[in-house]
């Protein structure tokens, strides 16, 4: 579980908007710069007691990333390999040798394809499901600041 560390910028019914910040210690990182996460903007569910300009830390469970790794590697893996196995061994195994092994492999890239497009749509039903830690934090002293 990666923690991060941020402030509530908005509240809704919906969730906290919290802008990441970057710990003192990322200063002296020589990408600094170029983070991925200092200075965005992240959803988070709705956490009781936290209002704007509270300070959070904030990580996602194991588990979510293990859900999401799962969906987002291992169906576009599950769509190319099937797409493969399925147009070799079955679809188009009365074919010569190269035109099956070329129809089975653009069969593997086409569901290869329409897998990323199934993750993509199931994206935003996923997210709602995902679980965080969300613990109010102190505010960063004025070295971090």
């Amino acid at each position: 579980m990666i923690g991060e560390y941020g402030k509530v910028v908005r509240t809704t019914g919906d969730g906290l908007e919290v802008q990441v910040l970057a710990p003192g210690a990322c200063d002296s990182c020589p990408i600094h710069d170029s983070c991925y996460s200092s200075g965005k903007l992240v959803w988070l569910p709705p956490k009781q007691g936290l209002g704007v300009d509270d300070y959070v830390r904030f990580s996602i469970t194991n588990a979510s990333v293990l859900k999401i790794s799962a969906l987002v590697y291992g169906l576009p893996l599950l769509g190319i390999l099937g797409g493969i196995l399925l147009g070799y061994l079955w679809l188009f195994r009365s074919f010569a040798s190269d035109p099956k092994t070329l129809l089975s492999v653009a069969l593997g890239v086409a569901l290869f394809l329409a897998s990323g497009f199934l993750v993509s749509r199931l994206d935003s039903r996923i997210k709602n499901r995902l679980s965080y830690t969300i613990t109010p934090a102190e505010p960063p002293s004025n070295s971090e600041a």
